[in-house]
């Protein structure tokens, strides 16, 4: 899948998350019956039905309420004023790779020097956090062409205009006639700026 990209030069990479990012390499993608499969339909949905999940949306959360050591709730606001949410054994924090660490300043767990600049109570002097913070924005750019040369035919039995049928189940909402678990090449290209 990749070859082709290497024999012109670029680099091959398995991994975008993993040390080396640019490259040429299979495309991941999370797709269930045609449709992608976010992070709320591959877990949270199927959990929706347990006693101990409770989905809130349209919540700020606002900071972790620690005493002494132990995290007990996490304090919100849904719009209508602050209002802290006890736990009964756990918080976890999965806020994304730039709200997580930014809720733990929110709490006082960041290095003290920072939180004290900016007028937080230290919790706990915890160095590393917020700092490193690393993400791969991604352009992806596709282009049609006269001659068939994409895996993607392989996904489309019959041939023939593969782009009508994508529009029109794309326009119609409705999950693609022949979906496809086979991952596509991808080059992933990015550069340091100062």
């Amino acid at each position: 899948m990749s070859r082709p990209g290497c024999r012109l030069g670029y680099l091959r990479t398995d991994d975008v998350n993993g040390f080396q990012q640019e490259g040429f390499r299979p495309y991941d993608m999370n797709v269930d019956r045609g449709e992608r499969a976010s992070t709320a339909h591959a877990y949270v949905n199927p959990a929706r039905s347990r006693p101990n999940l409770t989905v809130r949306t349209k919540t700020t959360p606002w900071r972790i309420v620690v005493e002494g050591t132990r995290a007990v709730g996490v304090e919100i606001d849904r719009g209508n004023g602050p209002r802290v949410l006890r736990v009964e054994r756990e918080v976890i924090v999965a806020a994304s790779a730039f709200s997580s660490p930014h809720l733990l300043m929110l709490s006082g767990i960041s290095p003290a020097e920072h939180l004290r600049e900016n007028g937080i109570d230290v919790v706990h002097d915890l160095p590393g956090v917020g700092a490193n913070l690393h993400d791969h924005l991604e352009v992806h750019v596709q282009w049609g062409g006269e001659l068939q040369l994409s895996r993607n035919r392989h996904a489309w039995p019959g041939g023939g205009d593969q782009r009508d049928t994508r529009q029109r189940d794309l326009f119609a909402r409705r999950r693609p006639e022949n979906p496809t678990d086979r991952p596509a090449p991808c080059l992933h290209r990015g550069e340091v700026l100062p």
